[in-house]
Protein backbone atom coordinates (compact mmCIF):
# COMPACT_ATOMS: atom_id res chain seq x y z
CA UNK A 1 0.00 0.00 0.00
CA UNK A 2 1.19 3.53 -0.78
CA UNK A 3 0.40 5.93 2.02
CA UNK A 4 0.93 9.69 2.30
CA UNK A 5 0.84 11.18 5.80
CA UNK A 6 0.35 14.96 5.91
CA UNK A 7 0.36 17.42 8.78
CA UNK A 8 0.69 21.09 9.58
CA UNK A 9 3.00 19.94 12.38
CA UNK A 10 6.63 19.41 11.35
CA UNK A 11 8.37 16.21 12.55
CA UNK A 12 10.68 18.17 14.86
CA UNK A 13 7.78 19.89 16.67
CA UNK A 14 7.57 19.13 20.42
CA UNK A 15 4.14 17.59 20.07
CA UNK A 16 2.45 14.23 20.57
CA UNK A 17 0.93 14.68 17.10
CA UNK A 18 4.29 14.78 15.34
CA UNK A 19 5.60 11.87 17.42
CA UNK A 20 2.46 9.88 16.60
CA UNK A 21 2.61 10.25 12.85
CA UNK A 22 6.36 9.68 12.64
CA UNK A 23 6.04 6.51 14.73
CA UNK A 24 3.12 5.38 12.58
CA UNK A 25 5.10 5.99 9.39
CA UNK A 26 8.05 3.94 10.65
CA UNK A 27 5.79 1.11 11.77
CA UNK A 28 3.96 1.03 8.44
CA UNK A 29 7.29 0.88 6.63
CA UNK A 30 8.41 -2.00 8.83
CA UNK A 31 5.22 -3.77 7.80
CA UNK A 32 6.32 -3.50 4.15
CA UNK A 33 4.30 -0.51 2.95
CA UNK A 34 5.49 2.59 1.08
CA UNK A 35 5.04 5.65 3.26
CA UNK A 36 5.89 9.30 2.76
CA UNK A 37 5.40 12.06 5.31
CA UNK A 38 4.78 15.65 4.32
CA UNK A 39 4.46 18.80 6.43
CA UNK A 40 4.39 22.55 5.89
CA UNK A 41 8.20 22.47 5.88
CA UNK A 42 8.12 20.52 2.59
CA UNK A 43 6.59 23.35 0.57
CA UNK A 44 8.90 24.89 -2.02
CA UNK A 45 10.97 27.86 -0.78
CA UNK A 46 9.15 30.25 -3.12
CA UNK A 47 5.79 29.09 -1.70
CA UNK A 48 7.03 29.47 1.87
CA UNK A 49 8.29 32.99 1.18
CA UNK A 50 5.15 34.01 -0.70
CA UNK A 51 2.77 32.61 1.93
CA UNK A 52 4.76 34.30 4.70
CA UNK A 53 4.63 37.65 2.91
CA UNK A 54 0.89 37.30 2.27
CA UNK A 55 0.32 36.40 5.91
CA UNK A 56 2.17 39.51 7.08
CA UNK A 57 -0.05 41.67 4.90
CA UNK A 58 -3.24 39.98 6.09
CA UNK A 59 -2.13 40.36 9.72
CA UNK A 60 -2.33 44.12 9.34
CA UNK A 61 -6.12 43.93 9.10
CA UNK A 62 -7.05 43.32 12.74
CA UNK A 63 -8.12 40.08 14.42
CA UNK A 64 -9.85 38.68 11.36
CA UNK A 65 -6.79 39.38 9.22
CA UNK A 66 -4.55 37.58 11.69
CA UNK A 67 -6.76 34.48 11.65
CA UNK A 68 -6.90 34.49 7.87
CA UNK A 69 -3.11 34.77 7.86
CA UNK A 70 -2.66 31.84 10.25
CA UNK A 71 -5.03 29.55 8.38
CA UNK A 72 -4.00 30.46 4.85
CA UNK A 73 -0.25 30.14 5.38
CA UNK A 74 -0.28 26.48 6.44
CA UNK A 75 -3.14 25.61 4.08
CA UNK A 76 -1.35 26.97 1.01
CA UNK A 77 1.88 25.23 1.93
CA UNK A 78 0.25 21.82 2.36
CA UNK A 79 -1.94 22.25 -0.73
CA UNK A 80 0.98 23.10 -3.01
CA UNK A 81 3.29 20.47 -1.51
CA UNK A 82 0.70 17.70 -1.91
CA UNK A 83 -0.21 18.82 -5.42
CA UNK A 84 3.44 18.78 -6.50
CA UNK A 85 4.09 15.39 -4.91
CA UNK A 86 1.10 13.51 -6.34
CA UNK A 87 2.09 14.61 -9.85
CA UNK A 88 5.21 12.48 -9.40
CA UNK A 89 3.95 9.63 -7.21
CA UNK A 90 0.81 7.56 -6.81
CA UNK A 91 -0.82 7.03 -3.41
CA UNK A 92 -3.64 4.76 -2.32
CA UNK A 93 -4.64 6.90 0.65
CA UNK A 94 -3.75 10.15 2.43
CA UNK A 95 -3.77 10.20 6.24
CA UNK A 96 -4.03 13.81 7.47
CA UNK A 97 -3.24 14.74 11.07
CA UNK A 98 -5.33 17.92 11.28
CA UNK A 99 -8.44 19.41 9.71
CA UNK A 100 -6.73 21.98 7.51
CA UNK A 101 -4.23 19.56 6.03
CA UNK A 102 -7.03 17.05 5.33
CA UNK A 103 -9.01 19.57 3.30
CA UNK A 104 -5.90 20.93 1.57
CA UNK A 105 -4.90 17.39 0.56
CA UNK A 106 -8.41 16.61 -0.69
CA UNK A 107 -8.42 19.71 -2.89
CA UNK A 108 -4.86 19.13 -4.08
CA UNK A 109 -5.72 15.60 -5.22
CA UNK A 110 -8.95 16.77 -6.88
CA UNK A 111 -10.81 14.22 -4.76
CA UNK A 112 -9.08 11.32 -6.57
CA UNK A 113 -7.45 9.92 -3.42
CA UNK A 114 -9.35 9.11 -0.21
CA UNK A 115 -8.33 11.31 2.72
CA UNK A 116 -8.52 10.08 6.31
CA UNK A 117 -8.49 12.61 9.15
CA UNK A 118 -6.96 11.47 12.43
CA UNK A 119 -8.65 13.45 15.21
CA UNK A 120 -5.96 14.63 17.63
CA UNK A 121 -7.93 17.60 18.94
CA UNK A 122 -9.55 17.42 22.38
CA UNK A 123 -13.12 18.58 21.77
CA UNK A 124 -14.27 21.12 19.20
CA UNK A 125 -11.14 22.56 17.52
CA UNK A 126 -12.93 25.80 16.63
CA UNK A 127 -13.84 26.45 20.27
CA UNK A 128 -10.34 25.47 21.37
CA UNK A 129 -8.81 27.89 18.85
CA UNK A 130 -11.09 30.74 19.93
CA UNK A 131 -10.23 30.25 23.60
CA UNK A 132 -6.50 29.74 23.06
CA UNK A 133 -6.13 32.86 20.89
CA UNK A 134 -8.69 34.98 22.78
CA UNK A 135 -10.54 35.72 19.54
CA UNK A 136 -13.42 38.18 19.33
CA UNK A 137 -15.85 39.58 16.76
CA UNK A 138 -15.40 38.63 13.11
CA UNK A 139 -12.41 36.42 13.94
CA UNK A 140 -14.73 34.19 16.01
CA UNK A 141 -17.30 34.01 13.22
CA UNK A 142 -14.65 33.18 10.63
CA UNK A 143 -13.10 30.45 12.81
CA UNK A 144 -16.46 28.80 13.46
CA UNK A 145 -17.57 28.91 9.83
CA UNK A 146 -14.20 27.75 8.55
CA UNK A 147 -14.12 24.73 10.84
CA UNK A 148 -17.72 23.85 10.00
CA UNK A 149 -16.77 23.84 6.33
CA UNK A 150 -13.69 21.70 6.97
CA UNK A 151 -15.62 19.08 8.95
CA UNK A 152 -18.36 18.80 6.31
CA UNK A 153 -15.76 18.32 3.57
CA UNK A 154 -14.23 15.21 5.16
CA UNK A 155 -15.78 11.74 4.93
CA UNK A 156 -13.28 9.48 6.72
CA UNK A 157 -12.29 9.94 10.37
CA UNK A 158 -10.47 8.06 13.06
CA UNK A 159 -10.47 9.13 16.67
CA UNK A 160 -7.49 8.36 18.86
CA UNK A 161 -10.03 7.96 21.66
CA UNK A 162 -13.75 7.25 21.93
CA UNK A 163 -13.99 10.48 23.90
CA UNK A 164 -13.00 12.73 20.99
CA UNK A 165 -15.58 11.12 18.71
CA UNK A 166 -18.35 11.50 21.28
CA UNK A 167 -17.49 15.16 21.74
CA UNK A 168 -17.13 16.08 18.08
CA UNK A 169 -19.35 13.62 16.17
CA UNK A 170 -22.10 16.21 15.72
CA UNK A 171 -19.67 18.29 13.64
CA UNK A 172 -19.03 15.54 11.09
CA UNK A 173 -20.51 15.11 7.66
CA UNK A 174 -23.68 13.00 7.98
CA UNK A 175 -22.08 10.48 5.60
CA UNK A 176 -18.91 10.20 7.68
CA UNK A 177 -17.27 6.85 8.31
CA UNK A 178 -15.64 6.64 11.72
CA UNK A 179 -13.20 4.32 13.48
CA UNK A 180 -11.53 4.40 16.91
CA UNK A 181 -7.78 3.72 16.84
CA UNK A 182 -5.95 4.70 20.00
CA UNK A 183 -2.35 5.90 19.99
CA UNK A 184 0.30 3.24 20.23
CA UNK A 185 3.84 2.89 21.55
CA UNK A 186 6.64 0.51 20.62
CA UNK A 187 6.88 -1.29 23.97
CA UNK A 188 9.84 -3.42 22.89
CA UNK A 189 11.88 -0.40 21.77
CA UNK A 190 11.07 1.46 24.99
CA UNK A 191 12.27 -1.46 27.09
CA UNK A 192 15.59 -1.44 25.22
CA UNK A 193 16.16 2.25 26.00
CA UNK A 194 18.49 3.17 28.86
CA UNK A 195 17.31 5.64 31.52
CA UNK A 196 18.75 9.13 31.90
CA UNK A 197 21.02 8.70 34.91
CA UNK A 198 21.70 12.39 35.58
CA UNK A 199 18.63 12.89 37.78
CA UNK A 200 19.55 10.16 40.23
CA UNK A 201 23.19 11.23 40.24
CA UNK A 202 22.19 14.84 41.00
CA UNK A 203 19.58 13.82 43.56
CA UNK A 204 20.94 10.62 45.13
CA UNK A 205 18.53 8.70 47.33
CA UNK A 206 15.51 10.71 46.22
CA UNK A 207 12.35 9.63 44.47
CA UNK A 208 11.69 11.29 41.11
CA UNK A 209 8.15 12.47 40.38
CA UNK A 210 7.74 13.61 36.79
CA UNK A 211 5.40 15.67 34.63
CA UNK A 212 5.85 16.09 30.87
CA UNK A 213 4.01 18.41 28.52
CA UNK A 214 3.86 21.77 26.81
CA UNK A 215 3.97 24.41 29.53
CA UNK A 216 0.55 26.01 29.22
CA UNK A 217 -2.59 26.56 31.32
CA UNK A 218 -4.40 23.52 29.90
CA UNK A 219 -1.60 21.22 31.03
CA UNK A 220 -2.12 22.55 34.57
CA UNK A 221 1.49 22.22 35.77
CA UNK A 222 0.62 24.69 38.52
CA UNK A 223 -1.16 21.82 40.31
CA UNK A 224 2.03 19.77 40.11
CA UNK A 225 4.00 22.62 41.71
CA UNK A 226 1.42 23.18 44.43
CA UNK A 227 1.41 19.46 45.23
CA UNK A 228 5.21 19.66 45.53
CA UNK A 229 4.73 22.52 48.01
CA UNK A 230 2.54 20.38 50.27
CA UNK A 231 4.67 17.28 49.74
CA UNK A 232 7.70 19.25 50.93
CA UNK A 233 5.92 19.85 54.23
CA UNK A 234 5.79 16.07 54.75
CA UNK A 235 9.13 14.83 53.44
CA UNK A 236 12.41 15.75 51.75
CA UNK A 237 13.25 12.52 49.89
CA UNK A 238 11.86 13.53 46.50
CA UNK A 239 12.39 15.78 43.51
CA UNK A 240 9.70 16.90 41.05
CA UNK A 241 10.98 17.05 37.46
CA UNK A 242 9.09 19.08 34.86
CA UNK A 243 9.86 18.37 31.20
CA UNK A 244 8.78 20.71 28.40
CA UNK A 245 8.81 24.27 27.13
CA UNK A 246 6.02 26.73 26.47
CA UNK A 247 4.47 30.08 27.20
CA UNK A 248 4.17 29.35 30.94
CA UNK A 249 7.88 28.63 31.43
CA UNK A 250 8.71 31.97 33.05
CA UNK A 251 5.51 31.91 35.13
CA UNK A 252 6.29 28.44 36.50
CA UNK A 253 9.87 29.42 37.27
CA UNK A 254 8.51 32.38 39.21
CA UNK A 255 6.13 30.11 41.13
CA UNK A 256 9.02 27.81 42.06
CA UNK A 257 10.84 30.74 43.61
CA UNK A 258 7.77 32.15 45.36
CA UNK A 259 6.92 28.78 46.89
CA UNK A 260 10.53 28.11 47.88
CA UNK A 261 10.68 24.92 45.79
CA UNK A 262 14.06 25.34 44.11
CA UNK A 263 15.52 22.52 46.20
CA UNK A 264 12.85 19.99 45.18
CA UNK A 265 11.63 21.06 41.71
CA UNK A 266 13.76 21.01 38.57
CA UNK A 267 12.74 22.21 35.10
CA UNK A 268 14.42 20.08 32.44
CA UNK A 269 13.19 21.91 29.34
CA UNK A 270 12.33 20.19 26.08
CA UNK A 271 13.61 16.68 25.34
CA UNK A 272 13.11 15.37 21.82
CA UNK A 273 13.13 11.80 23.14
CA UNK A 274 11.32 11.63 26.48
CA UNK A 275 11.74 7.88 27.01
CA UNK A 276 15.20 8.04 28.72
CA UNK A 277 13.86 10.82 30.97
CA UNK A 278 10.71 8.88 31.81
CA UNK A 279 12.71 5.77 32.67
CA UNK A 280 14.47 7.72 35.40
CA UNK A 281 11.16 8.49 37.13
CA UNK A 282 9.57 6.65 40.05
CA UNK A 283 6.11 8.15 39.47
CA UNK A 284 4.60 9.94 36.49
CA UNK A 285 1.88 12.50 37.34
CA UNK A 286 -0.24 13.93 34.51
CA UNK A 287 -2.13 17.07 35.51
CA UNK A 288 -3.78 18.22 32.25
CA UNK A 289 -7.31 19.59 32.52
CA UNK A 290 -8.37 18.12 29.19
CA UNK A 291 -6.81 15.49 26.94
CA UNK A 292 -7.74 13.28 24.04
CA UNK A 293 -5.28 10.36 24.06
CA UNK A 294 -2.02 11.69 25.54
CA UNK A 295 0.87 9.75 24.06
CA UNK A 296 3.11 10.53 27.03
CA UNK A 297 0.92 8.43 29.33
CA UNK A 298 1.47 5.41 27.12
CA UNK A 299 5.19 6.20 26.92
CA UNK A 300 5.34 6.31 30.73
CA UNK A 301 3.48 3.00 30.99
CA UNK A 302 5.82 1.42 28.43
CA UNK A 303 8.76 2.78 30.47
CA UNK A 304 7.51 0.74 33.47
CA UNK A 305 6.65 3.84 35.50
CA UNK A 306 3.45 3.88 37.57
CA UNK A 307 1.15 6.56 36.19
CA UNK A 308 -1.34 8.84 37.93
CA UNK A 309 -3.57 11.35 36.14
CA UNK A 310 -6.70 13.46 36.34
CA UNK A 311 -9.70 11.50 35.03
CA UNK A 312 -10.42 13.84 32.13
CA UNK A 313 -11.02 13.41 28.40
CA UNK A 314 -9.84 10.08 27.01
CA UNK A 315 -7.47 9.31 29.89
CA UNK A 316 -9.82 6.78 31.59
CA UNK A 317 -9.64 4.76 28.35
CA UNK A 318 -5.89 4.37 28.94
CA UNK A 319 -5.85 3.93 32.71
CA UNK A 320 -8.28 1.30 33.98
CA UNK A 321 -7.13 1.40 37.62
CA UNK A 322 -9.36 3.70 39.68
CA UNK A 323 -6.57 4.26 42.22
CA UNK A 324 -4.52 5.90 39.43
CA UNK A 325 -7.20 8.47 38.58
CA UNK A 326 -8.10 11.67 40.39
CA UNK A 327 -11.05 13.98 39.90
CA UNK A 328 -10.45 17.26 38.10
CA UNK A 329 -11.37 19.16 41.28
CA UNK A 330 -8.70 17.49 43.43
CA UNK A 331 -6.86 19.83 45.78
CA UNK A 332 -3.08 20.02 45.71
CA UNK A 333 -2.93 19.07 49.39
CA UNK A 334 -4.97 15.91 48.81
CA UNK A 335 -2.86 15.04 45.76
CA UNK A 336 0.30 15.47 47.81
CA UNK A 337 -1.08 13.05 50.41
CA UNK A 338 -1.84 10.45 47.74
CA UNK A 339 1.58 10.78 46.14
CA UNK A 340 3.29 10.56 49.51
CA UNK A 341 1.36 7.38 50.33
CA UNK A 342 2.37 5.90 46.97
CA UNK A 343 6.04 6.70 47.62
CA UNK A 344 5.82 4.93 50.97
CA UNK A 345 4.21 1.82 49.49
CA UNK A 346 6.64 0.17 47.11
CA UNK A 347 4.41 -2.89 46.74
CA UNK A 348 1.47 -0.70 45.66
CA UNK A 349 3.60 1.09 43.07
CA UNK A 350 4.95 -2.18 41.69
CA UNK A 351 1.47 -3.70 41.42
CA UNK A 352 0.07 -0.59 39.74
CA UNK A 353 2.98 -0.47 37.29
CA UNK A 354 2.55 -4.16 36.45
CA UNK A 355 -1.20 -3.82 35.80
CA UNK A 356 -0.76 -0.71 33.69
CA UNK A 357 2.04 -2.26 31.68
CA UNK A 358 0.02 -5.41 30.93
CA UNK A 359 -3.02 -3.35 29.89
CA UNK A 360 -0.87 -1.08 27.78
CA UNK A 361 0.92 -3.92 26.00
CA UNK A 362 -2.38 -5.61 25.19
CA UNK A 363 -4.24 -2.51 24.05
CA UNK A 364 -1.77 0.16 22.98
CA UNK A 365 1.26 -1.48 21.43
CA UNK A 366 2.26 0.19 18.16
CA UNK A 367 2.06 -3.04 16.18
CA UNK A 368 -1.57 -3.48 17.22
CA UNK A 369 -2.23 0.17 16.30
CA UNK A 370 -0.56 -0.28 12.90
CA UNK A 371 -2.62 -3.39 12.15
CA UNK A 372 -5.81 -1.43 12.91
CA UNK A 373 -4.74 1.44 10.68
CA UNK A 374 -3.99 -0.90 7.78
CA UNK A 375 -7.36 -2.61 8.13
CA UNK A 376 -9.09 0.76 8.21
CA UNK A 377 -7.09 2.06 5.24
CA UNK A 378 -8.24 -0.96 3.21
CA UNK A 379 -11.83 -0.45 4.30
CA UNK A 380 -11.70 3.22 3.27
CA UNK A 381 -10.16 2.43 -0.11
CA UNK A 382 -12.88 -0.15 -0.82
CA UNK A 383 -15.59 2.28 0.22
CA UNK A 384 -14.04 5.06 -1.84
CA UNK A 385 -14.05 2.89 -4.95
CA UNK A 386 -17.65 1.82 -4.30
CA UNK A 387 -18.62 5.47 -3.94
CA UNK A 388 -17.50 6.14 -7.48
CA UNK A 389 -20.28 3.81 -8.57
CA UNK A 390 -23.01 4.18 -5.96
CA UNK A 391 -22.45 7.70 -4.61
CA UNK A 392 -23.82 6.67 -1.21
CA UNK A 393 -22.20 6.36 2.21
CA UNK A 394 -23.30 5.09 5.59
CA UNK A 395 -21.86 6.09 8.94
CA UNK A 396 -20.16 3.12 10.55
CA UNK A 397 -18.41 3.10 13.91
CA UNK A 398 -16.59 0.73 16.20
CA UNK A 399 -19.45 0.96 18.70
CA UNK A 400 -22.75 1.87 17.10
CA UNK A 401 -24.52 1.88 20.46
CA UNK A 402 -22.04 4.34 21.91
CA UNK A 403 -21.61 6.65 18.92
CA UNK A 404 -24.87 7.04 17.03
CA UNK A 405 -25.74 9.10 13.99
CA UNK A 406 -29.28 9.57 15.27
CA UNK A 407 -28.90 10.23 18.98
CA UNK A 408 -27.27 13.42 20.26
CA UNK A 409 -24.13 12.83 22.29
CA UNK A 410 -24.14 14.57 25.70
CA UNK A 411 -21.34 17.02 26.46
CA UNK A 412 -20.68 15.68 29.93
Amino acid sequence: MKILIVSYMIPEAPSGVSVHYMNLAKSLERAGHQVQTLSVADAQPIIRKTSTAASKILSLFGGLGKELARESQNFIRIYTAVRQLIRKKDFDIINAQDLGSAYAAKLASNGRIPVLLTCHFNDDPATETIKRRNLTGLAVTFTQKWHQHLFKAITYYNGVSSYVIKRSRHLFNIDAIVEIIHNGVDFKAVQRTSPLSVLHSQYPGKYVLMNIGHLEKRKNQDLFLEAAYYLKKQRSDFVCAMVGNGEDYAYLQDQIQKRDLADCVVMLGHHEDVIPVLKSADIYMHTALNENCPLVLLEAIASSVPVFALAVGGIPELLKQKEALFSQGITAEFLADKLSAALDDEQFRAKLQHLQYDDGLKGFDIYRMTHKYLAYYQRIIRHFEEQKISGNATLKTTDANEISTHKPVPNN
